[in-house]
C-alpha cells in the first residue's frame, strides 16, 4: 500500500541520518554535547539535506507525524539512534535515574520533527542551544557540579 511503502521510504532516510550522526557523534566522553550535537544536526541537516525534505514537506508532514506514532519500522529507526546513546549517558551516570528511556526517544523525536515541520518557530541556531542547555539536558541529565572558582588562588 502506499502507507506502507511510505513507512518503509521514512525509516530508510531517518536510518541513513541516524548514521550520519554516529559517525559524526561517537559514544565518547561527555554525553551533553553528543546529545545537543544530535539533536541541532537532527534539525539544521536534515532541514537543508533533501533527501529528508519529503518528511516534512507540508504534504508530508502529517502522514510523517502519524508514522512517528504508528509504524513500528519508523519507530524503530529512531530508537536505534536515541536509545544507544541514551543508554550510554546512563552507563556514565550522567542521565537521570528517572529517566525513561522509550518514553525520552519518543520526547526527542518530537522536539526535532517540531522544528523541522514548523520552521517559522525555530530560534536561531544560539537561542535554540541555549533553550535545550536550559530545558533538555537538564530534563535528561544529572546537574554537573562545576568546580569552585579559584580566585585569589597563588
Amino acid at each position: 500500500s502506499l502507507v506502507f511503502g511510505r513507512a518503509m521510504a521514512e525509516a530508510r532516510e531517518i536510518r541513513h541520518h541516524h548514521l550520519r550522526l554516529a559517525k559524526r557523534f561517537p559514544l565518547r566522553g561527555a554525553a551533553e554535547p553528543l546529545i545537543l550535537g544530535c539533536l541541532l544536526s537532527g534539525i539544521f541537516d536534515a532541514a537543508q539535506d533533501t533527501d529528508t525534505a519529503f518528511l516534512v514537506e507540508a504534504d508530508g508532514a502529517a502522514l510523517t507525524a502519524r508514522m512517528l506514532a504508528s509504524s513500528d519500522a519508523v519507530v524503530a529507526e529512531v530508537s536505534r539512534h536515541w536509545t544507544p546513546l541514551l543508554e550510554y549517558a546512563r552507563e556514565r551516570g550522567e542521565l537521570r535515574s528517572d529517566v525513561d528511556i522509550p518514553a525520552a526517544t519518543r520526547w526527542l523525536s518530537f522536539l526535532e520533527f517540531s522544528y523541522l515541520a514548523l520552521p517559522e518557530l525555530m530560534p536561531k541556531r544560539s537561542a535554540l542551544i541555549a533553550q535545550f542547555k536550559s530545558f533538555v539536558i537538564p530534563a535528561l541529565l544529572q546537574p554537573t557540579i562545576k568546580p569552585a572558582s579559584r580566585r585569589g588562588a597563588k
